[in-house]
């Protein structure tokens, strides 16, 4: 069903019945909302509308997306060639989806199984805690397992992680040594950005910037103040001069408002459950992931390329970045990350920033070449939000199933310049030559703890490329230098009663 008149996406008969009958048809009779009025500008007709502010482009069967990614995608190159394909009908008759996340008992809507389950978990079913399993390998899983935590986090660099399924929750991440971040839960009343919305998830999205002053939470609870073990006092995205660096404690941040920080503990707790579930069955987790902030000269491979991205198998396990072929300013002063052209086979160099572990393609690529040697990386803070808007929508359209993509055979042509692996480090060799001593240039620093158990997760530090928070002109904190070094724990994890 199409309701023309208020510019809806399609929606099944169901739906699109009780929405002519809601509050929101009655209002428009007359004359369409302000909220609403951006879709005018928009052809929607062959956009799958789920609830009321999720799309999923059927032409391209991709995930689904908020208005500011949908807005996006109906203007890149590759969907705009779709919609005029021949086999336009057959292609939109199979993306259409068959059992989409929602609630019926709440009459929610949701971007994916998740987060379906993080809201079920939250709030129609009895929360028993954590049993000692659960507590035990959530201490084995938690990324910031061998750091030093302070009180308060004041002026620190970090990254939005995901939000909550609710209006106002979410997680953001700071980067520390190699593999290791802290994990701080916020509100969206503690968000200081230009133009914020009504919700937190129309405002801000995975791979965000951000500027943090943070508390750590009181009462610790464990299993929970090991994986989220703080809770922010202000969140600041885009002008860092609006940023209120006044340190606070936790128990100042109850005065405030107390009810909304154990609202806002409940629901972490529900996602981490649920996570450490899925984490069980090897799936991916944002809590949980295994990826460093920033690679810098990382190796890959392109699998894939069409008009408006591009694909790249890293060294990694299940790591895959993405490069945007579009006309997208990254930075203030730069438009592309690359001035060279690359096909489907070719091997090269990526600079890199980690975007949402929690999706199949993790990282954008700021920077690729072919030639031996590192170049100038470029800082989250310095990303344009309309290229981290674009990486989301492109992520979910073209790369949502990167691992069908098989990597293709390398043929080394006699005298070419290839790149030639060498375990995970790769240098460019002139073929025909012998006998050359292969330099290393350093491992990525990725550790899969699903992996032997014997093997050492805790990465040194000297080899790490991750983002470590430094001093800046903004009056960065500079951390404690004399963090536990790091160590792999014992992992033996126990999944055998997640029954809850």
């Amino acid at each position: 069903m199409l309701l023309l008149h208020l510019q809806t996406g399609l929606k099944p008969v169901r739906e699109g019945l009780k929405h002519m009958l809601g509050p929101v048809h009655d209002k428009n009779k007359e004359k369409l909302e302000s909220a609403r009025e951006w879709r005018i500008y928009h052809d929607i007709i062959d956009i799958y509308e789920h609830g009321d502010g999720l799309f999923k482009c059927l032409l391209c069967s991709s995930g689904m997306m908020r208005r500011r990614e949908l807005e996006l995608h109906l203007g890149v190159m590759e969907h705009m060639q779709r919609f005029v394909d021949e086999n336009k009908d057959t292609l939109i008759e199979q993306a259409i989806p068959s059992n989409p996340p929602l609630c019926t008992s709440c009459d929610q809507y949701f971007v994916d199984n998740t987060e379906l389950k993080v809201h079920d978990k939250k709030h129609h079913k009895k929360d028993h805690g954590f049993s000692p399993d659960q507590i035990e390998n959530l201490k084995a899983l938690s990324q910031s397992r061998n750091l030093v935590l302070k009180p308060q986090l004041t002026s620190v660099r970090g990254r939005i992680l995901q939000m909550l399924p609710s209006r106002g929750y979410g997680i953001a991440q700071v980067p520390r040594n190699g593999n290791q971040f802290l994990n701080v839960l916020f509100d969206i009343t503690r968000l200081e950005m230009r133009r914020k919305q009504d919700t937190l998830a129309e405002s801000v999205g995975p791979g965000y910037p951000v500027l943090l002053n943070a508390a750590e939470i009181e009462p610790r609870v464990p299993g929970c103040a090991e994986n989220i073990a703080y809770y922010a006092s202000a969140v600041t995205f885009g002008d860092e001069d609006e940023h209120n660096g006044f340190p606070v404690d936790y128990s100042t941040l109850k005065l405030g408002g107390e009810t909304t920080l154990e609202e806002g503990q409940k629901l972490s707790r529900a996602a981490l459950a649920v996570q450490l579930d899925l984490c069980a069955k090897g799936e991916p987790t944002p809590l949980f992931h295994t990826f460093s902030d920033m690679l810098d000269a990382g190796t890959g491979t392109v699998v894939m390329k069409n008009q408006s991205v591009m694909l790249v198998k890293l060294e990694q396990d299940r790591a895959f970045a993405l490069q945007i072929l579009e006309s997208v300013m990254l930075t203030e002063h730069q438009d592309e990350c690359s001035n060279e052209t690359f096909e489907v086979g070719d091997r090269l160099r990526v600079n890199a920033v980690l975007m949402n572990p929690a999706l199949p393609t993790q990282y954008v690529v700021t920077g690729s070449w072919a030639a031996l040697g590192a170049r100038p990386s470029i800082p989250r803070e310095e990303l344009n939000v309309t290229a981290i808007d674009m990486f989301s929508s492109l992520a979910v359209a073209y790369c949502g199933d990167p691992a069908s993509y098989a990597v293709p055979d390398v043929i080394v042509p006699a005298g070419d310049d290839v790149l030639i692996p060498a375990g995970f480090d790769d240098v460019l060799i002139p073929g025909g030559l012998d006998d050359l001593v292969v330099p290393v240039a350093g491992g990525l620093g990725f550790d899969d703890i699903a992996a032997d158990m014997t093997d050492d997760i805790g990465v040194g530090v000297e080899d790490d490329i991750g983002m470590e928070v430094e001093d800046s002109d903004i009056g960065v904190e500079e951390e404690d230098k004399k963090d536990k070094p790091l160590s792999a724990p014992s992992l033996g994890l126990k999944f055998a009663s997640f029954a809850k």
